[in-house]
């Protein structure tokens, strides 16, 4: 696991950073710009800040953080769930 953070809700990533504090300026930036209420969903667990790997902040950078489905793992890390449609052959 790499020493960047990431924080994000269901759908879209809000900050990265190299920092805990870091990531999370960028995203109360980001989400009050987009009329939320950070700290407020931050306290409802609507919104989460967790260590990410390398892998998962190039995606991010080179696909945007629209539409992106993160979850943490047991070990408190984010990890990237696929929303790609599955082809199911008969």
């Amino acid at each position: 696991m790499s020493n960047k953070f990431i924080v994000f809700d269901k759908d879209h990533v809000w900050g990265i950073g190299d920092s805990e504090e870091k990531a999370i300026a960028e995203a109360k930036s980001w989400y009050e710009n987009a009329d939320g209420d950070y700290e407020r969903d931050s306290a409802s667990g609507k919104i989460h800040v967790a260590p990410c790997s390398e892998l998962i902040i190039n995606h991010i950078e080179s696909q945007g953080g629209n539409n992106v489905m993160i979850i943490k793992n047991n070990a408190g890390e984010a990890i990237l769930v696929s929303r790609t449609p599955v082809e199911t052959v008969h």
